[in-house]
């Protein structure tokens, strides 16, 4: 498992937010697992193979998986209520290449691009 480092952003319309992490690449799984800088220690993993974001803490897990100009649904388990709340998450653009990727992406109605770079 190589250890690598990786420049993630999160643009909204308001505003946008650039962070470097230490990263994990699992070359069977082809995925990147990075931990955020966050008081929960949320740990972060992007399936490239399945499209698949999951964010997950000891709150919270968010799993988004993405297919191009489809809907579908992102789910939220909030684990201290034992409960799932489901999304509305509208994909409009992936670009991926052997390790970065660009995601244009709708949740509900608020616009997102989530970007991973190996730097």
């Amino acid at each position: 498992m190589p250890k690598i480092k990786i420049k993630v952003s999160l643009t909204t319309q308001e505003e946008k937010i650039e962070k470097i992490y230490n990263a994990i690449y699992k070359e069977l799984e082809d995925c990147i697992l990075y931990q955020e800088q966050d008081e929960n220690k949320t740990l972060v993993k992007y399936d490239y193979k399945n499209q698949k974001l999951i964010r997950e803490n000891k709150d919270f897990c968010m799993i988004y998986s993405f297919q191009k100009n489809k809907i579908t649904k992102a789910s939220i388990e909030i684990k201290e209520l034992n409960q799932i709340v489901y999304l509305k998450l509208k994909t409009k653009e992936i670009k991926q290449d052997e390790k970065n990727m660009s995601i244009n992406y709708q949740l509900e109605e608020e616009e997102y691009q989530y970007k991973i770079e190996v730097i």
